[in-house]
């Protein structure tokens, strides 16, 4: 029995974060395939409080017929589905990030088709509404 729980908190601490996404990736979906791509995001800075450029994101992927598939209203993330055009269960995230006068939205994507897409409809619609930096 003390070798069970020897083996469980060594899985536990050596693979806890493995243990945290199986879930995720066994209904088909985890957030590291999305941030193992983020250094090729397409990204807009704007003059704008972290909060409000989150929530008008929110407001245009809706307005846009976007689902919104996941929300992450503490670390400011994203996921976007039903791109028009890619197939309609390509995920797409959108990072945001508070910078020195105000905040860095990026548009992270396996597929360079649906980043190119969603970067067009939620800068667009962004850049009426924030002064980009």
């Amino acid at each position: 029995m003390k070798r069970i729980w020897v083996v469980l908190v060594a899985f536990m601490v050596c693979g806890c974060a493995a243990v945290v996404d199986a879930p995720r990736n066994i209904i088909g979906f985890s957030m590291r395939d999305i941030e193992d791509v983020r250094g090729q995001s397409i990204y807009q800075s704007y003059n704008c409080e972290l909060d409000k450029c989150f929530s008008a994101a929110i407001y245009i992927a809706e307005d846009k017929k976007l689902q919104v598939f996941m929300k992450d209203e503490r670390r400011f993330v994203l996921v976007l589905m039903g791109v028009p055009g890619v197939v309609d269960t390509t995920e797409v995230g959108l990072f945001f990030s508070a910078i020195d006068k105000g905040v860095r939205v990026e548009v992270a994507s396996r597929s360079s088709q649906a980043r190119r897409i969603v970067a067009r409809m939620i800068f667009g619609e962004m850049d009426n509404r924030f002064t980009k930096i």
